[in-house]
C-alpha cells in the first residue's frame, strides 16, 4: 500500500466556568450543561519516503497563528512531521469556546488554551504512533438546498461535500474526513447554554455509526456569511442538516477514487482579503449613537442603527439575551 494514515482523538470539553463564544456580544456565557463532549480529532498520512501530512479537527470557534504554532512545535518536537504540515482547522461551533481573540465574544481562558493545544498536539502525536499500511480515496457529492448566504439573497454558496477516505488492509475504513461549509449554529437557540459540537459532531457521530471501527473528521470550510438555512436553526428539523450531510458523505464515499500518486505533498499559501479599513465618516455616527444609548438606555429606533450592521439577524438578537431588547442594544 503506497501510505501509511493513522487517527487518534482527544475530549477537549471546557471546565466550569469557561465561557462559550459564538452568539453574541457581552453575554458572560458560562455553559450549564454538555450536551455533547467536545473533541479533538486528528488523521495523519505519510509516503513511502517518509513525508507527513496531519491534520486536526477541533470543536471550537476561532483559532489564531500563535495558537496554531504552539501545537506545530510540540508535534515536531516528538514526531517527524514538519511544523508547516500540520494544519489546525475549528469547526466555528457557536457552543464552545473561542482560543483566538474576538472582541467582546467569549473570554479567552489561557489555563484551557494551553489545555486544548496540548491536547490537539496529543491527537496528532497519537496518530503519528498509530500509522498503518493504508489506501486513500477521494470524492465529493452535492448538497444543494441546506445552506444560505446571509447578507445577499439568493446569494454565492458552496454546496459541495468533499471526502477524504484512508482505508486499512482488506478494505476495512481506517479514517474519514468530511468537508463543508456552513456556520453550524442548528441548535444554537434551543441549547443555548450548553456545550455541544451542534451540526460537526452528529455528522461525526452518524458516519462513525454507519461505517463501524472508522475515526471521523468534521473539516470546516470558510463559512463566512454560509448559515444554515432558518428553516432549520433552532426549529423541529434542526436535525436534519446533519442527516443530510452525513447521506451527501455517504455517497461521496461510495464513489471515492482512489489516490495512485506515491507521494504526500504540502502546500502552504498566504492570502490577501479583498477588504479596506472603514473611514472615519463611517464609524462615527455609530459611535455616537452608542455612547448615546449607553447614557440614556434609549432603544427607540435600535433596528435601524448600529445593530443593522453588527449581526446577521439584529430583530433575533433580544433572543439571546433573555427576551431584553435594552440588554441586546447594550451590548451593541
Amino acid at each position: 500500500m503506497p501510505f501509511t494514515a493513522g487517527a487518534a482523538r482527544r475530549v477537549i470539553t471546557p471546565p466550569w466556568g469557561v465561557e462559550l463564544a459564538g452568539l453574541g456580544y457581552y453575554l458572560q456565557r458560562t455553559w450549564q450543561r454538555v450536551r455533547d463532549d467536545l473533541t479533538a480529532t486528528a488523521l495523519v498520512v505519510c509516503d513511502e519516503n517518509g513525508h507527513a501530512a496531519a491534520i486536526a479537527a477541533a470543536d471550537l470557534m476561532y483559532n489564531d497563528r500563535k495558537f496554531t504554532g504552539s501545537i506545530r512545535q510540540q508535534v515536531a518536537a516528538n514526531t517527524d512531521i514538519p511544523p508547516d504540515s500540520v494544519c489546525v482547522n475549528f469547526s466555528h461551533c457557536h457552543n464552545a469556546p473561542t482560543v483566538g481573540f474576538i472582541r467582546g465574544a467569549g473570554v479567552q481562558d489561557e489555563e484551557y488554551v494551553r489545555f486544548v493545544a496540548r491536547e490537539i498536539a496529543t491527537a496528532i502525536i497519537m496518530a503519528w504512533r498509530d500509522r498503518q499500511p493504508a489506501q486513500l480515496y477521494a470524492g465529493s457529492a452535492e448538497l444543494p438546498g441546506i445552506t444560505e448566504n446571509r447578507t445577499r439573497e439568493n446569494g454565492p454558496v458552496d454546496t459541495r461535500v468533499s471526502v477524504l477516505r484512508a482505508d486499512a488492509r482488506g478494505g476495512q475504513p481506517l479514517a474519514v474526513a468530511v468537508n463543508f461549509h456552513a456556520h453550524p449554529n442548528a441548535h444554537m437557540e434551543v441549547d443555548f447554554r450548553a456545550v455541544s459540537r451542534d451540526v460537526p459532531g452528529e455528522v461525526v457521530d452518524q458516519l462513525e455509526a454507519a461505517l463501524p471501527g472508522i475515526t471521523a473528521l468534521y473539516l470546516q470550510g470558510n463559512c463566512g456569511d454560509v448559515n444554515i438555512r432558518r428553516e432549520y436553526r433552532s426549529t423541529d428539523r434542526r436535525f436534519e442538516p446533519a442527516r443530510a450531510l452525513t447521506g451527501a458523505a455517504l455517497k461521496a464515499l461510495a464513489c471515492a477514487r482512489p489516490i495512485e500518486a506515491p507521494g504526500v505533498k504540502v502546500v502552504t499559501r498566504t492570502i490577501s482579503l479583498p477588504t479596506r479599513r472603514w473611514t472615519r465618516e463611517e464609524i462615527m455616527p455609530g459611535r455616537e449613537e452608542g455612547l448615546y444609548r449607553l447614557r440614556t438606555g434609549d432603544t427607540t429606533g435600535w433596528l435601524d442603527g448600529a445593530a443593522r450592521v453588527c449581526v446577521g439577524e439584529p430583530k433575533r438578537l433580544p433572543i439571546r439575551y433573555d427576551g431584553s431588547v435594552e440588554r441586546a442594544v447594550a451590548a451593541v
